[in-house]
Parts: C-alpha cells; sequence; structure tokens
C-alpha cells in the first residue's frame, strides 16, 4: 500500500474516533463535560487533528494505517481515561516532539 493512502486509512479512522469520542463524552453529563471540555472543543479537536496529521507521515512501512491508527488512539485518546496504557510510552514510529515529521 503506498503511503498516501495509509495516511488517508490513519487520519480517516483517528478523525472518526474523535468525532465519536466527543459525542460520547457530551453524552455522559455535565460533570465529565466541564472536566474534557477543552479537549472536545473545537480548537481542542483542531490540535489533536494537528498532531494526528504530523503523525500520519510517521507512519512506518511495516504498519497499516489501520494498524497505527490503533497503537496511536490507544496511545492519544484512550489512554487518559482508561489508566490501562501509559500515557508516557507513545508508539516507537512516532518521535519524540514528533521531530522529523515534516520529512
Amino acid at each position: 500500500m503506498d503511503q498516501e493512502a495509509k495516511r488517508r486509512d490513519f487520519l480517516a479512522i483517528v478523525q472518526t474516533t474523535y468525532i465519536a469520542h466527543g459525542i460520547n463524552t457530551l453524552s455522559k453529563g455535565v460533570p465529565i463535560r466541564d472536566e474534557v471540555r477543552h479537549e472536545i472543543s473545537g480548537l481542542g479537536v483542531k490540535n489533536e487533528m494537528c498532531d494526528a496529521v504530523r503523525a500520519s507521515y510517521l507512519i512506518p512501512d511495516d504498519l497499516t494505517g489501520v494498524d497505527a491508527a490503533d497503537e496511536y488512539i490507544s496511545w492519544k485518546l484512550f489512554s487518559r481515561e482508561s489508566g490501562a496504557v501509559d500515557p508516557d510510552e507513545q508508539p516507537n514510529w512516532i518521535t519524540p516532539g514528533f521531530e522529523g515529521w515534516d520529512r
């Protein structure tokens, strides 16, 4: 699969997941909504999508866009809530601070 198709798959999955996550979070009521308002706001989601675009340039050849999206979402989104994934352990294909994302 070519890199552009991989990036499209990755970005479609990440974007759709963030949208669904925001809707689900809002349906939980006021206390949780107020806790994460900055994350589900327009600016918060825009910032997350900018990170996702940067990460999409770093997907290794041996990962599909689907697998990369799963790793990324598990690290960037769900580890914050469940604590199941250490938020400090980002996928090894994403360099610290996204260095080199613009290649």
